[in-house]
C-alpha cells in the first residue's frame, strides 16, 4: 500500500471552495446537495475512495449516465478498501456478500482509463442515503 491523504467536507459548497474538483479528487458530477463528504486516495498514486450522502431526489439524476452492472458482474469485483472508518465493510474484499444482501446497487461511472484497467465505479446505499465511489490502479 501506498501512504493515502485525504480531507472531509461537510457540503458540495466546501468541495466547490476547496478546489478538490480541479485537482481531480472529487468527480465532477457529485450531486449539488451532497454532504457529509470523505476523500481518500493514494499519495503518488491513482486510487481513491469518496463517500457521501445523498438526497432521495437527487439519486436518479446521478446515476441516469451511469451503466448499471450486472449482478453477475458486481459479485466478481473486488474492492481495495482504504482502511478509514466511513468505508463501509461491505465494500471490502470481493463484492458478492453485498451483491447478495441486496442492499446495494452497482454503476460504471463512465470515468476512468477501461483499456488501461482504471475504472471508477459507484456502490449506492438507497436505503441508506449513502453513495461510495471507488477507482483502483491495477
Amino acid at each position: 500500500f501506498r501512504p493515502h491523504a485525504g480531507a472531509e467536507y461537510p457540503d458540495n459548497n466546501a468541495v466547490v471552495a476547496s478546489l478538490a474538483v480541479q485537482a481531480g479528487r472529487i468527480p465532477p458530477y457529485l450531486p449539488v446537495r451532497a454532504s457529509a463528504i470523505h476523500e481518500c486516495h493514494e499519495v503518488g498514486g491513482d486510487s481513491a475512495w469518496i463517500a457521501f450522502r445523498i438526497g432521495a431526489g437527487e439519486v436518479d439524476k446521478l446515476v441516469a449516465r451511469m451503466g448499471r452492472l450486472r449482478p453477475e458482474i458486481a459479485r466478481e469485483l473486488r474492492v481495495r478498501a482504504p482502511g478509514v472508518p466511513w468505508w463501509p465493510a461491505d465494500l471490502r474484499g470481493f463484492l458478492a456478500p453485498a451483491v447478495r444482501s441486496g442492499r446495494w446497487e452497482f454503476y460504471e461511472t463512465g470515468r476512468g482509463r477501461i483499456r488501461g484497467r482504471l475504472r471508477e465505479r459507484l456502490a449506492l446505499d438507497r436505503a441508506a442515503s449513502s453513495a461510495f465511489i471507488w477507482c483502483e490502479s491495477p
